[in-house]
């Protein structure tokens, strides 16, 4: 079990070309009744090999990745949503020396929406199930061998691209005063993934959860005119 804390900021912006919120960005290239064109980011944490089955091989960095997403309303209610995305990111590695290409990503699923009383108060809550396919490069960035890192108990290994696993995810946010207090739980599976033979894998399926409060110290003077779920700001 690994546990990490950082900080992140976190704003609200909406205008003519680009809006930025909790439903993600967009740059207005694409917004029909039920199709959006946004961007898409995430990333994945540095992993130190000592203590692994990465032992004696390089850590891995902190990884960014961006790109578009697709997203596609079913239904698009004050209280109820359902969208589909479909997401293409590329993912660069940030060591302290520069970049480093990792490759691409795309984690298509279904995310669903709504609102929930619970504990006395309103709560906003989200779930999501996505399949991953991840391309040859990115999987090998943190799955290959290569032979100046063969061991003994560890073999040389070239990973495929393809389909990389299935990803579960709950989450819940309330919003009280200046602050929003959010929370996460969810489960990942590599079973079946192009990369699960790996040498490098010691177990398919994680369970991981994740805290967040928000503290909101300003907001902008002039209020947004069009709906938008949560705080209209």
């Amino acid at each position: 079990m690994r546990t990490f804390t950082a900080p992140l900021p976190y704003f609200v912006y909406r205008g003519e070309t680009l809006r930025a919120n909790h439903d993600g960005v967009g740059l207005s290239m694409l917004g029909t009744e039920n199709w959006k064109l946004d961007l898409s980011f995430s990333g994945a944490l540095p992993v130190e090999s000592s203590g692994t089955r990465r032992s004696g091989m390089k850590d891995l960095p902190l990884v960014a990745e961006v790109g578009p997403v697709l997203k596609y309303n079913f239904v698009d209610l004050p209280s109820y949503q359902l969208q589909f995305r479909l997401p293409l990111r590329y993912a660069t590695g940030l060591h302290e020396n520069g970049l480093q290409s990792v490759g691409w990503i795309s984690d298509p699923g279904l995310w669903v929406a709504g609102k929930i009383p619970a504990l006395g108060a309103g709560w906003d809550w989200g779930a999501s199930v996505n399949l991953d396919y991840q391309s040859a490069t990115y999987n090998n960035f943190y799955y290959g061998v290569g032979q100046a890192d063969v061991t003994p108990n560890r073999g040389p290994y070239v990973a495929k691209g393809g389909y990389s696993g299935t990803d579960l995810r709950l989450g819940l946010v309330r919003r009280y005063r200046n602050f929003i207090l959010s929370g996460f739980v969810g489960v990942s599976d590599i079973a079946g993934a192009t990369f699960a033979d790996s040498p490098l894998v010691q177990r398919t399926a994680n369970l991981y959860a994740g805290v967040a409060v928000i503290w909101v110290f300003k907001k902008s003077a002039q209020f947004s005119k069009v709906r938008d779920y949560g705080d209209v700001q």
